[in-house]
């Protein structure tokens, strides 16, 4: 059993505090995050798990303490380390909310969460939206998403047997995305690690691009912990 796996109580503790009236109304809800890190996870570009806690959250949260803030990061960084883990293995649950959803919203909370993801690299995402063999993989969570539904002008929602399909295609298309861009995310670690190694990492100007692959700025990247 995966270790970082939330308990019953720690899956509610958090479920109440992205519920409460201190997260900013921006917050996603605990399937919307999951989609989200999801997305990040598999995303061809290194996205850290604090960029997508933050995007999350949506704005400032009201802490009542320190020690809620550091529960709650831990708790969402050890389900980040689960989707990560169970991505890799090929293993896991995707978490999609039923009571109290209308049927024709099924599973949109996890796919919306899953483009916001897209979003943080959307440009590196079309060699895989644009791959006639591949791009398969991301029609479940489109079509979930609504995006298609906004475009098409379509006022009838998708509900039932057919959605429940849809549904379950879920988990294996995430892994499938997971693993075309397997390369992609080695290729950056390993560009990264060697700009920190290299002797010329200190003389990246501030402004510069990150050697890392990432298209941000070398400050808002790999030189955030160098200086």
């Amino acid at each position: 059993m995966n270790p970082n796996l939330l308990s019953v109580e720690e899956f509610d503790r958090l479920i109440s505090f992205l519920m409460s009236d201190r997260t900013p109304a921006g917050c996603l809800d605990f399937e919307g995050i999951e989609g989200l890190f999801a997305a990040a996870i598999c995303s061809p570009v290194l996205v850290s798990p604090l960029e997508a806690i933050n995007e999350a959250f949506g704005g400032e949260i009201i802490w009542k303490s320190e020690a809620e803030m550091a529960d709650v990061y831990s708790l969402l960084l050890r389900h980040w380390n689960y989707l990560a883990e169970g991505f890799e293995s090929g293993e896991w649950e995707v978490h999609i909310a039923e009571e109290g959803i209308p049927p024709g919203e099924l599973g949109m909370a996890w796919a919306n969460g899953f483009v916001m993801g897209m979003e943080f690299h959307f440009d590196a995402w079309q060699a895989l939206i644009e791959d006639e063999k591949h791009s398969v993989a991301i029609l479940p969570i489109t079509v979930l998403s609504g995006i298609f539904d906004e475009e098409s002008g379509n006022t009838e929602p998708i509900v039932g047997e057919e959605r429940e399909q849809i549904l379950s295609l879920l988990g294996s298309s995430t892994i499938e995305i997971f693993d075309y861009w397997r390369n992609a995310r080695k290729n950056a670690a390993l560009a990264a690690h060697a700009a920190q190694r290299d002797p010329s990492y200190e003389k990246i100007a501030r402004n510069a691009p990150c050697p890392c692959g990432s298209g941000k700025k070398f400050k808002q990247c790999c030189g955030k912990s160098s200086r």
